[in-house]
């Protein structure tokens, strides 16, 4: 490799991969949000509408006694007035649903293109930029570096600290948890990724709060679900945190002799060599 290499250089790369990261989890979660907005007022539409829809029965049987009163001097104005209030607010609701409708029927489309053009080119931007760090770090590994002609002699093990980090935690010291993996049949030591010491410990369990989205899960699904649905949430949540990439292999420090299977892409090799971590 033709001229000097610093350690900056690759802090620079992994800052850039995190950043990256980051905005393809901001991306998702912003979209996650938007739908659930939608999907929790076309909820709320739908509580009003049969609020209203009791109501109207309720103002129509008044309103029908009233009618049927012989008394000469009977006033039925007030329950009329009920009736025609409740059966505007169901057109009002109604016009409302369908206004929802048509701007959600228009807005998916765009959404589901902006997330998959996000995903991909991020996930393509960050195998790019994983490619040149190995390269960078390969480099490093076997050579004294000099800045300003002075032999920096810096720890290559610092600048090449990869952890492998657990997709599926292993929750030392929680049984509840790790026993839900367990009784699924589900080794989470063979479902892991190589990533760097910042991405996996300041984003990954840091801002991504990795363990706590499993603890929600798991309380909200446990006892529901099968092995297959666990291995696919957490393909589901690489994506969602912009990690994706991850799965492709490119990462693993020592992927020789590994062959995804054809039935199976996402199944990663047990950790050999390096950090073992969460």
């Amino acid at each position: 490799m033709a001229g000097r290499v610093y350690v900056r250089d690759i802090e620079i790369l992994q800052n850039l991969q995190t950043e990256l990261s980051q905005f393809n989890y901001g991306t998702n979660k912003v979209l996650s949000d938007v739908a659930r907005s939608l999907a929790e007022t076309k909820e709320y539409l739908g509580s009003r509408a049969g609020y209203w829809n009791a109501e109207l029965r309720k103002r129509e049987d008044v309103l029908r006694a009233c009618l049927a009163n012989d008394d000469e001097n009977r006033d039925c104005r007030k329950e009329d007035m009920a009736v025609q209030q409740a059966r505007e607010a169901l057109e009002k609701l109604r016009k409302l649903k369908i206004r929802l409708e048509q701007a959600d029927g228009e807005y998916q489309p765009h959404a589901t293109r902006l997330q998959q053009l996000v995903n991909s080119k991020t996930s393509k931007a960050k195998g790019d930029l994983q490619g040149s760090i190995q390269k960078y770090q390969s480099y490093l590994s076997g050579t004294g570096l000099t800045s300003g002609g002075k032999n920096q002699n810096l720890s290559a093990s610092r600048a090449t600290a990869i952890h492998h980090h657990h997709i599926y935690p292993k929750f030392r010291g929680n049984e509840k948890y790790s026993q839900f993996f367990e009784n699924l049949g589900i080794n989470v030591d063979d479902w892991t990724v190589a990533v760097d010491e910042k991405t996996h410990l300041k984003y990954i369990h840091g801002e991504a709060k990795w363990n706590d989205v499993w603890k929600a899960w798991i309380d909200e699904h446990e006892g529901e679900v099968t092995a297959e649905e666990v291995l696919k949430f957490g393909r589901e949540s690489m994506t969602f945190f912009g990690i994706e990439g991850l799965w492709e292999g490119d990462a693993n420090p020592d992927p020789t002799g590994y062959e995804v299977p054809d039935n199976e892409i996402f199944m990663r090799p047990k950790p050999r060599g390096g950090s073992s971590n969460e």
